[in-house]
């Protein structure tokens, strides 16, 4: 049998005690990454909010702001309507007069009291439809009074604003604004007026 040898005491090692609770570099971590989340919910939160009437807005704003650029590269009043709950743009043609002349009638060809002119219907040249976000709706109504004074026939009598050549929006009730409405029911004015002290451009 062979004795047993002492161990020496000097070689054993305390087991080291394990802390109980966090140290402040994981509290410190855990902070940071609670704080991006809550960031990323607040602007999560805020989005779907923004796609009420705010969306709606901004992509009227942008359509609108692409009319006028084609009203002057048409040198034309691009106009604006609503068709199908869809704004819609619209140029306008005049046709060639046609010239009647009434039987029974002699005269020189050409000479004012052997003829009559007759005013044909204006061209509709359509441009464009805007296709915004779903739940978008234009609440501006176009003015009664127009078909009134232009006809039923004139297509703009169902205008709701107009650019001219120059850029300048104008709208039957004189106002160039659009009221819309969200998704969610909010409600915002769009105002296509230039701002006061300074002029059309």
């Amino acid at each position: 049998m062979l004795p047993h040898s002492i161990p020496d005491i000097g070689s054993w090692r305390v087991a080291p005690r394990r802390q109980v609770g966090f140290t402040l570099i994981e509290l410190i971590v855990v902070i940071v990454i609670v704080g991006i989340l809550a960031g990323f919910a607040v602007m999560s939160i805020n989005r779907t909010e923004r796609d009420g009437v705010g969306v709606c807005q901004a992509d009227a704003q942008i359509w609108l702001e692409q009319q006028a650029v084609l009203a002057t590269q048409r040198g034309a009043t691009v106009y604006i309507g609503l068709h199908a709950g869809a704004l819609t743009s619209f140029g306008l043609t005049s046709p060639v007069p046609s010239v009647v002349t009434p039987a029974g009638v002699s005269g020189a060809a050409g000479s004012l009291p052997d003829q009559m002119t007759t005013r044909a219907p204006l061209n509709v040249d359509h441009i464009g439809v805007l296709n915004w976000a779903a739940g978008c709706q234009v609440t501006t109504q176009p003015d009664a009074g127009l078909a009134a004074r232009l006809g039923v026939d004139d297509p703009r009598a169902t205008a709701l604003l107009a650019v001219t050549a120059q850029g300048a929006w104008s709208a039957p009730n004189g106002l160039p604004v659009l009221d819309l409405r969200g998704v969610h029911g909010q409600t915002r004015s769009l105002d296509l007026a230039p701002p006061s002290g300074t002029g059309s451009p």
